[in-house]
């Protein structure tokens, strides 16, 4: 293996100034530079990562923590963090916990354990408690959960709550008085405030909320199919359904054309999020925008400013509104 005392010795220099290039964060003739590059590249020499990592006290990778790589939503984000930290020369290592409140936890701890530089959570089921002894203890995290609100934890969000709101009024001005949701178990975030959000829209309206036009598709579109015909089966059945995610809707598309429901002028359909199919479906997706390549990127470059130090102050918050996209489906 060729170290930098060989790359050193090549070059005329000190293994200092060998690191001071690898490093960049020390100033080189640029003679010098270009000829320990030029050595670098005759050997073939590739700087020792764990070896850097305990010099400075740094793994340079991070934790992404996600309840589904399946939905296209979350590699869209992932691609966003990955976009900010590569730029810098940092990584990250991915923890799909299915949707599945022990694996999260798990995943947690074992981030931590494994001392990543930092940790971004997308978390379907933790609390500012569940995290909080992480944090006092030197964990750096920030939150794509607005479940998550800590004096030393910066987080991205959006408003999951008047989202809701805007689809269902939507609905409502539509003149549809009879709306079903599709949503996930209530102790999962962002289902939870999406559906507070649905009910209060249902409230201004004057229209009491019915338990029997709630169903649980556990944000897949083979669930959103399920309820949907769930929803479908009912003698008084809904004229519109908002699914909390878009891949509920899909498959909420899915369902009411095998039964023959022409969308919109049978059942309309909408759904949340904005992800690359729902333009693609037939009919088009009206949706609630939710980025998620901007959240990925937001998230890397706070969690860069922390880790770096170049920012030691309180929890940040950066909101990105909700905003409504009208297509075909409603």
């Amino acid at each position: 293996m060729v170290t930098i005392a060989d790359v050193a010795e090549r070059a005329g220099v000190s293994k200092t100034t060998v690191s001071h290039v690898l490093s960049g964060k020390r100033p080189v003739a640029a003679a010098t530079r270009e000829r320990i590059e030029q050595v670098i590249e005759e050997l073939g020499f590739r700087p020792n990562a764990l070896a850097r990592s305990l010099r400075m006290q740094r793994t340079q990778m991070v934790a992404l923590i996600l309840p589904d790589i399946t939905n296209p939503y979350y590699p869209m984000l992932a691609r966003g963090l990955q976009d900010a930290l590569v730029e810098e020369g940092y990584h990250a290592f991915l923890c799909n916990t299915d949707g599945d409140k022990e694996q999260e936890a798990a995943f947690i701890a074992d981030a931590v354990q494994r001392k990543v530089d930092g940790i971004v959570l997308a978390s379907l089921y933790s609390r500012t408690q569940d995290v909080d002894e992480y944090i006092k203890n030197g964990a750096i995290f920030v939150s794509l959960s607005s479940a998550i609100v800590h004096p030393e934890v910066d987080r991205i969000s959006s408003d999951n709550e008047q989202g809701a709101i805007l689809a269902t009024r939507y609905l409502l001005e539509c003149g549809h008085q009879r709306i079903g949701m599709i949503g996930s178990s209530l102790e999962q975030h962002p289902s939870s405030t999406r559906l507070k959000g649905f009910r209060k829209a249902l409230e201004e309206a004057s229209i009491s909320f019915d338990d029997t036009l709630f169903a649980q598709g556990d944000f897949t579109r083979a669930g959103g199919a399920r309820a949907m015909r769930k929803l479908m089966e009912q003698p008084d059945r809904p004229t519109a359904v908002f699914c909390a995610n878009d891949l509920m809707a899909i498959g909420a598309m899915d369902t009411a054309h095998e039964l023959g429901l022409r969308i919109p002028e049978n059942v309309a359909i909408i759904g949340y999020d904005d992800i690359e199919a729902a333009s693609l479906v037939s009919p088009k997706l009206t949706t609630v925008l939710n980025p998620a390549y901007e959240k990925g990127k937001a998230a890397g470059q706070l969690l860069l400013e922390r880790v770096r130090g170049k920012y030691k102050g309180p929890g940040r918050h950066v909101f990105i509104p909700p905003r409504f996209i009208k297509r075909e489906s409603a």
